[in-house]
């Protein structure tokens, strides 16, 4: 199921995580189809609990679970990546009087010579860090512009922390994470049990992010830190097993074509954002009347 690379300059695409990344954009149109029948009245659909409650949960839990696998292939690939760039640089000493400056610096900053402050501002320095800052940064802004459409199309209940909110600051919590593979498990139990509690606090909007939020809340959308972030950090703890160096340690024997999930799974963003527009757009033509 891996997807063959053709180009030393492309990284190489795992089918089954293509695949079930495509399954959960699947189900999220499904899911989103019947939640419009029932917002507009089309169909007398109860997606607020039940069966379609749960299949909205499993959905979310699909796509972050995923999102957590991915980001561990990225880093560890960027990681090899950046290694190799560091040893490439052995093959300039002469000209900086047989000193690598980029590989020292690398090496001086793991052997802990750099002091307390020092290790804090090269964290925030790394370029590994800045790429999934920013990463997750252009994802939050996408959630941000859902944010607006929402507001601007239905009012009330429009998303303010949903499920683009969650990946993006995900992505970008994460290098604070990816040192802390053998107790991932345990923080992610930590944070999913924690969700279940302060889901029942009430709080200010600005800490909606957390899971606590207004008596009076309401959301078409909201999939806060506590518990999402959990099941995020069990994605990544995922991938460390599999995927440890960024390359699978298991063996998968093509024997059904998946390319009607692969394909979807490649492109899963645009979809995301264009899906909830077309399907109003059809059942406003099947309805015979605008509903937005």
């Amino acid at each position: 199921m891996t997807a063959k690379d053709n180009s030393n300059s492309k990284p190489e695409r795992f089918g089954e995580i293509d695949s079930l990344r495509g399954l959960a954009l699947m189900m999220m149109i499904l899911f989103h189809f019947v939640y419009d029948l029932s917002y507009f009245g089309i169909a007398d659909i109860n997606v607020s609990s039940g069966f379609w409650k749960d299949f909205a949960y499993a959905t979310a839990f699909l796509f972050v679970f995923i999102a957590g696998i991915s980001v561990w292939i990225s880093r560890k690939r960027s990681e090899i990546q950046q290694e190799g760039k560091l040893h490439a640089g052995d093959n300039k000493q002469i000209q900086n009087n047989g000193k690598n400056p980029e590989k020292e610096a690398y090496n001086e900053k793991s052997a802990g010579k750099l002091n307390r402050n020092n290790k804090i501002i090269s964290f925030f320095r790394e370029p590994l860090n800045i790429k999934f800052f920013k990463r997750g940064l252009f994802i939050y802004s996408l959630g941000i512009l859902i944010t607006v459409a929402t507001y601007l199309a239905i009012g009330r209940g429009f998303i303010i922390f949903g499920i683009l909110h969650l990946i993006g600051l995900s992505i970008i919590l994460s290098p604070l994470f990816f040192g802390l593979k053998k107790y991932l498990p345990l923080i992610s139990a930590a944070i999913i049990i924690s969700g279940f509690f302060v889901q029942h606090i009430s709080g200010p909007y600005f800490l909606l992010f957390s899971g606590i939020h207004p008596a009076d809340f309401v959301s078409v959308d909201y999939e806060p830190l506590l518990p999402w972030f959990g099941f995020y950090l069990l994605g990544m703890y995922a991938g460390s097993v599999l995927y440890p160096n960024g390359k699978r340690i298991f063996e998968i024997k093509e024997r059904l074509n998946l390319n009607f999930l692969i394909i979807p799974g490649r492109n899963t963003l645009p979809i995301y954002l264009i899906h909830q527009p077309v399907i109003i757009l059809i059942l406003s033509l099947l309805s015979g009347k605008m509903l937005i």
